[in-house]
């Protein structure tokens, strides 16, 4: 198999992942009861989806900037979203989080769950795909992402080949995905302002919210 197709199933997975646990919220909040086959459909249709992308839409590739240390609303045209992970060695806990907001500041898409992992970074790395997959199924073309870890955005501007290996297939996939939006820009964010997102991840129930 080619770098290629290894990429593109990948992304289809990282999709059924998505989709997986979208179903699993919907039972847990008693809002649909998904068969497993809508579930693969429905992931499939979303992947199907981000293939048609026209290869001649301007897409700009993943940058980085640096923003004033308050958070600052978005221009109309652009979704800025804000993520967060948290470990806990000690409860032996570990979660993500993130908030996606229009230029007004009100909440488009709001999500918590809990994600097994021990080592920061990964779960900075997982919550930055999740962001970017519940964006692309929202149909949302411009987007800023910030987070509070500068290593990984360090890795995703220099196309991933400088981030370690236990991190190289995420970085990888959140390269491959942000190019299907006409612009996507990564930028750091202190934690210390990074609050809502920072919450999201030390809910101890699952949250989905997303609102039109």
């Amino acid at each position: 198999m080619g770098k290629k197709e290894s990429r593109s199933l990948i992304t289809l997975c990282s999709f059924v992942c998505w989709h997986v646990w979208l179903s699993r919220n919907d039972l847990v909040f008693g809002r649909k009861v998904w068969q497993p086959t809508e579930v693969i459909s429905a992931a499939i249709k979303a992947f199907q989806e981000f293939n048609a992308i026209p290869s001649n839409v301007i897409s700009y590739p993943p940058s980085m900037v640096a923003l004033p240390q308050q958070w600052i609303a978005p221009t109309t045209d652009y979704v800025k979203c804000n993520c967060d992970a948290s470990y806990s060695a000690n409860l032996n806990k570990s979660g993500v989080g993130f908030i996606c907001r229009d230029h007004n500041g009100l909440p488009l898409i709001a999500i918590s769950c809990p994600s097994s992992f021990s080592d920061i970074l990964v779960g900075e790395a997982i919550v930055v795909q999740l962001s970017i997959m519940g964006m692309i199924t929202n149909g949302f073309e411009r987007v800023m992402i910030g987070f509070d870890n500068m290593n990984l955005i360090t890795y995703i501007k220099d196309g991933g080949g400088t981030s370690p290996l236990h991190i190289r297939a995420l970085v990888d996939n959140i390269i491959h995905l942000s190019s299907s939006f006409v612009s996507c820009c990564f930028f750091f964010i202190p934690q210390e302002i990074n609050s809502v997102a920072d919450s999201l991840t030390r809910r101890p129930l699952p949250l989905t919210c997303a609102t039109d």
